[in-house]
């Protein structure tokens, strides 16, 4: 395609497939050439719709490259961010790859606190328990934020109304970053004392597992 003499149009789709071969290593030079030399570009619709499709695609090239691709575009395009980022989630839902998704939020910079209590919501909402990576993602964007208060009001009001048991390991990972006069220590010890005597869906070595 670089020797290609011809235009090619600004099509979305070969936009998106040419962005994504750029972040991978053996072809960053050549698809980053042809990017410039046929002048394509991030459009909205490249950035909140075809990228978060490539995602979840069924190829683990694709979706591990579309990650680190999206990290890219997010940083050239910040006032599409909270768009892409509910993309994201929304596309997640239909989807039972985690690979790619889990590789954008690890790279995600600048990551907010109002951004970290959506993702952990959206975890425990839609995490399955034997989801490890999923759950992985959620402690990696919990030790950003382990003394946000505002995080573990959320996943306290989870333990009733959402997935239980993955709040639970969560709050017992805050749990150890918290002062022993926190007005929430007694809420937590009694849920999760509560949890481990039944053994709910075999916590007791996760929770273990969360904790350092």
């Amino acid at each position: 395609m670089l020797n290609y003499e011809g235009t090619i149009p600004n099509d979305e789709a070969i936009a998106t497939q040419v962005w994504v071969c750029r972040f991978d290593p053996k072809l960053s030079e050549v698809a980053t050439g042809i990017w410039e030399k046929f002048e394509f570009r991030l459009t909205k619709n490249v950035i909140c719709e075809e990228l978060p499709d490539y995602l979840f695609a069924d190829s683990d090239w694709i979706r591990t490259h579309s990650g680190t691709g999206l990290v890219q575009a997010i940083l050239e395009t910040p006032s599409l961010r909270a768009v892409l980022l509910y993309a994201v989630m929304q596309k997640k839902r239909g989807s039972k790859f985690v690979d790619g998704f889990i590789t954008f939020y690890k790279n995600l910079p600048d990551l907010e606190e109002q951004e970290a209590d959506e993702i952990i919501g959206f975890i425990i909402e839609i995490a399955n328990f034997k989801d490890k990576d999923l759950i992985n993602l959620g402690l990696h964007v919990l030790q950003l934020f382990k003394e946000s208060e505002m995080i573990l009001y959320s996943i306290q009001s989870t333990i009733h109304t959402g997935n239980e048991s993955i709040a639970l390991i969560y709050m017992a990972y805050l749990a150890q970053f918290l002062p022993e006069t926190h007005g929430s220590i007694d809420e937590i010890i009694y849920n999760l004392i509560d949890a481990l005597e039944a053994n709910k869906e075999g916590l007791f070595e996760p929770i273990l597992a969360s904790l350092p």
